[in-house]
């Protein structure tokens, strides 16, 4: 190598070892020092001199170079070389009265070594803004003129909400003021931490150009520093939202001494309430579809000439003062050509203390009818929160030049949309899971009922039933039986209490209160007189029953001559009363009601299988229709007719398919996904649709968004098997034929094998009814809450498949695939169950 060559080698490798850094505030106040840090790297022993720029129109007020060796050792190549780190501070002074963005020219720094050319290494250009002057009374914040302050507190903390009343989705402006008196501000060692309330209920947006600085304002005879912090928040939904208090922690040292301990404090604001009102309904233009601030609109089109079959986006871009995330889409319709929607991207600028911004709606339009077309105007309809008016943002019309075409647009895989297949036949709907007949639950809970029986048949008999109470009553009136006077009061009571068909229960219908029996036998039929003979004589047992002791024989005669009485007033009351004809009536209207019942069944089955005929009629011409739009490439038309005949068959596995099918040629993935979906929630076996969902964007292979290939049948059938078989093995043991171990070992094995089928069958069910299923709509971000200002958990791509686990107003709780978990909106979900 050539010195010359050595040198060149030499400086390069000095160059790629010296780095110049500058560290400098991005902004300061007009009357702020700013302090500039340079530092820069080089390797040790060599001389190091830094050349700073201008500083106009700043003054520089010091300057300090602080340098030393860093202890550790770099690895270069095959050497080891020791660093130097050489550190500048300067303290600029800005301007007075002269606010702006100032840049300055990089620093320099040359790098001498002994035998050496110089080497030269720049940091990077860099600038300073300096505020414009404190406002005047007229522009301060209201939290300043407004707060109460305590001129015994060295610090004051306020917040405030303006206005208060407000239309849902108009801006309020959250501010909080903190206020610092001379002694606390020469006290802090640090700044305080804020910690912003959580708003429930609110969107909110921070507002860089409300951070106000007040330096030596004069309130209530005292100095003080305020700092200002605001927010934009916006009301979701009518009625009243609480803001809880928000809260400000800080720590004064307990005594001028340096090394002085400090004692923490924290103040809490008051809390504050913000009402939103609902836009009126006087005005309300019948399309408005609740946009809400100052709007204008535009339109424009990806090309101007286009092909039949060949689609194009229009973008319709809504914009100006307003909460622009949450405008919703407008409808669209276009006589010579279908519009699916599709993505939307938002621009927010909270850069003023009126939030603006953006957003922007696309559609799929994909021409039907050649020649030259035309865009109609768009409307958007919006209400205006401070003129208090209903106004309409319209679109201009644009011109679009359609020619012939024969073939539709290639997808993204090379692959043109007209080649997939579709189902040419339709085999009708899927008949109902066999889990939920009738039939399947009967044979369930018949399967025990051998073992049930054994059981029952295993138990002692019970003892002879005894004879009722007037059976009894009649025996001892004829001697055949032996009763004292209270056994026959208390035959006398039951039989009163069966014949009458009372819930009261033996002697307590004898003794009920005076005139309650003579009423009780008067409902029944019974003629006066013999219902108040009955009481008289029940009264007679009583006082018999409760007189003075007799001896046995005594009470043993009497009881026959009161038997004999008893039992003739029975036979009177079973003459008069008319229980059986009530009952031979009632039996008579029972049955009239259950004929009426089975009639209106009859009626209502035959009304159900007439609109099943009807609704599957209707299908089948919607499918051919459907076959033939196909066929001839009119993938728009077909969509349709697929899409009317699935939801007019929702059990129609064919008819979704192909409802997927043509939505994905015509450019609609997301309706691709909820047909192809649906249709492998009814049929999970089939193959081709497995290889149409591997074409969408988002992956429907999880657990979330996969079907495994096995119908509920399978495992519900396989299931009663066992549960059958159990039952037998359980029978044949009872029976004494089975108390060989593989008898109870198979019975064990095939009760677990019921329950586990039992809970498959639970599982597949769900993944086949897809009751908490929906397909994201629009692609955009997951939230960590349910407020588009929070923190975004990750993304979410349209097609995919969601499990909606919780709701909050316009906000669902989803779960998907990856172990994504978070908040989304509402109207970006389509859901899965038809």
């Amino acid at each position: 190598m050539s010195p010359v060559a050595a040198l060149v080698l030499a400086v390069l490798r000095l160059l790629a070892q010296i780095g110049v850094t500058v560290s400098a505030p991005t902004q300061i106040g007009p009357r702020d020092p700013a302090l500039v840090q340079v530092e820069i790297t080089a390797p040790a022993g060599r001389d190091v001199r830094l050349v700073p720029p201008s500083f106009a129109p700043f003054r520089l007020v010091t300057a300090n170079v602080v340098s030393g060796v860093d202890s550790g050792a770099v690895r270069r190549g095959a050497a080891r070389s020791a660093w130097q780190t050489i550190e500048h501070r300067f303290v600029l002074a800005p301007p007075a009265n002269a606010a702006g963005h100032y840049t300055f020219a990089p620093f320099e720094a040359r790098v001498t070594a002994p035998g050496m050319r110089d080497a030269l290494a720049r940091s990077a250009a860099w600038a300073i803004t300096v505020r414009g002057p404190p406002p005047t009374s007229g522009d301060l914040p209201a939290i300043v003129e407004r707060a109460s302050i305590e001129p015994s507190k060295g610090i004051n903390f306020h917040a405030l909400a303006l206005p208060e009343t407000v239309y849902v989705g108009q801006q309020v402006t959250y501010q909080v003021g903190v206020f610092l008196d001379e002694a606390v501000r020469t006290r802090l060692r640090r700044n305080p931490e804020f910690l912003p309330p959580e708003l429930r209920g609110l969107l909110a947006y921070e507002l860089p150009a409300g951070r106000t600085s007040l330096r030596d304002r004069v309130i209530a005879g005292k100095k003080w520093d305020v700092h200002v912090f605001q927010r934009a928040v916006f009301p979701l939904e009518a009625g009243r939202t609480d803001v809880p208090p928000a809260q400000l922690s800080y720590s004064l040292p307990l005594s001028l001494g340096f090394f002085s301990r400090e004692e923490s404090y924290t103040a809490r604001s008051e809390p504050a309430s913000i009402v939103g009102v609902a836009p009126p309904l006087a005005g309300r233009p019948s399309d408005w579809v609740g946009a809400v601030g100052v709007l204008r609109a535009s339109s424009r089109l990806d090309t101007a000439t286009t092909r039949v079959g060949d689609p194009l986006v229009l973008t319709l871009r809504v914009e100006g003062t307003a909460n622009v995330k949450l405008l919703p889409r407008p409808p669209l319709s276009i006589a010579w050509g279908t519009a699916v929607p599709g993505e939307e991207r938002v621009t927010v600028d909270s850069t003023a203390l009126l939030v603006r911004g953006a957003k922007e709606f696309d559609w799929i339009v994909t021409p039907r009818t050649a020649g030259d077309q035309e865009v109609p105007t768009i409307r958007y309809p919006y209400f205006d929160p401070y003129r208090r008016v209903y106004d309409v943002a319209t679109s201009t019309p644009l011109p679009v030049a359609v020619s012939p075409g024969t073939l539709a647009a290639a997808t993204s895989d090379s692959v043109a949309p007209h080649a997939l297949e579709i189902r040419r036949v339709d085999f009708g709907p899927v008949a109902a899971p066999v889990s939920s007949r009738a039939l399947f639950w009967l044979i369930v809970l018949l399967a025990p009922l051998p073992a049930v029986v054994l059981v029952v048949a295993r138990r002692p008999r019970r003892v002879r039933p005894t004879p009722p109470p007037a059976a009894r009553l009649r025996d001892v009136a004829r001697g055949a039986t032996a009763a004292d006077v209270r056994r026959v009061r208390q035959l006398f009571g039951g039989a009163l209490a069966e014949r009458l068909a009372l819930r009261d229960a033996g002697a307590d219908v004898a003794s009920a209160r005076a005139g309650v029996l003579t009423r009780r036998l008067r409902r029944a039929g019974v003629t006066p007189e013999t219902a108040t003979a009955v009481e008289a004589f029940a009264r007679r047992l009583d006082a018999v029953s409760y007189s003075e002791a007799r001896d046995a024989a005594s009470a043993t005669r009497d009881g026959r001559l009161l038997a004999d009485e008893a039992h003739a007033l029975l036979a009177a009351v079973d003459r008069e009363a008319r229980t059986r004809v009530a009952l031979h009536t009632a039996g008579v209207a029972r049955r009239a009601i259950v004929l009426r019942a089975l009639l209106v069944a009859a009626l209502g089955a035959a009304a159900a299988t007439a609109a099943r005929a009807a609704a599957r009629a209707r299908a089948e011409t919607e499918f051919e229709r459907g076959v033939a739009a196909y066929a001839t490439r009119r993938y728009a038309e077909a969509a349709l007719h697929f899409t009317t005949a699935a939801r007019a068959e929702v059990r129609s596995p064919d008819a979704w398919a192909n409802a997927g099918t043509a939505a994905w040629v015509v450019g609609d993935t997301v309706g691709a996904a909820v047909g192809w979906q649906r249709a492998i929630r009814l049929d999970p076996r089939a193959a081709d649709l497995r290889v149409r969902l591997d074409l969408l964007p988002a992956s429907q292979d999880g657990w979330i968004a996969g079907v495994p290939p096995l119908p509920l049948d399978w495992a519900a059938l396989t299931g009663l098997a066992m549960w059958v078989a159990a039952c037998a093995a359980g029978a044949a043991r009872l029976a004494g034929r089975g108390r060989s171990w593989p008898i109870g070992s198979l019975g064990t094995a095939a009760l677990l094998g019921a329950s586990a089928s039992a809970l498959l069958c639970a599982q597949l069910a769900r993944v086949h009814a897809a009751r908490d299923l929906a397909v994201v709509r629009v692609s955009g971000p997951l939230h960590a809450e349910p407020a588009l200002g929070s923190e975004v958990a990750g993304p979410v791509e349209a097609t995919d498949v969601a499990r909606v686990t919780g709701r909050r107003t316009v906000w669902a709780r989803v779960a998907l695939d990856g172990g994504r978990q978070g908040w989304i909106e509402s109207d970006r979900l389509i859901w899965l169950a038809p």
